[in-house]
């Protein structure tokens, strides 16, 4: 049986295969790379939104900003690109696995060593 995890984003248009299993680009990936490019800055980076808090008036159904509220969002979810296949199946498919996750990204940017975005 085979494990598979989205991964992403790298700026690779390549499949990758290897002893005990391929890194694939997903279906979707034309649309996360445009999306991806969207969201860059002329820096090359991708920073966090703005965002701030409003107060909603529920009798006008309007929101009003509350001053002095501007702050980087928290986290910015980056688009998956490649979809990562494993021979073996490795962990039960409902466990979180971040830290290993954020290995096997590290471990694609170093093989490839090109602007892949974090």
């Amino acid at each position: 049986m085979q494990s598979t995890f989205k991964i992403g984003f790298l700026n690779i248009e390549n499949d990758f295969l290897f002893e005990g299993g391929q890194l694939l680009i997903d279906s979707e990936f034309l649309n996360s790379k445009n999306e991806i490019d969207d969201a860059l800055n002329p820096d090359g980076h991708i920073y966090p939104r703005t965002v701030y808090t409003a107060h909603l008036n529920l009798a006008t159904n309007q929101t009003k900003k509350v001053l002095r509220t501007d702050r980087p969002q928290l986290m910015r979810k980056l688009p998956c690109s490649h979809k990562l296949v494993l021979n073996k199946q490795i962990y039960n498919s409902s466990e979180k696995r971040e830290f290993e996750s954020f290995v096997l990204h590290c471990f694609f940017l170093f093989i490839w060593n090109k602007g892949a975005i974090l």
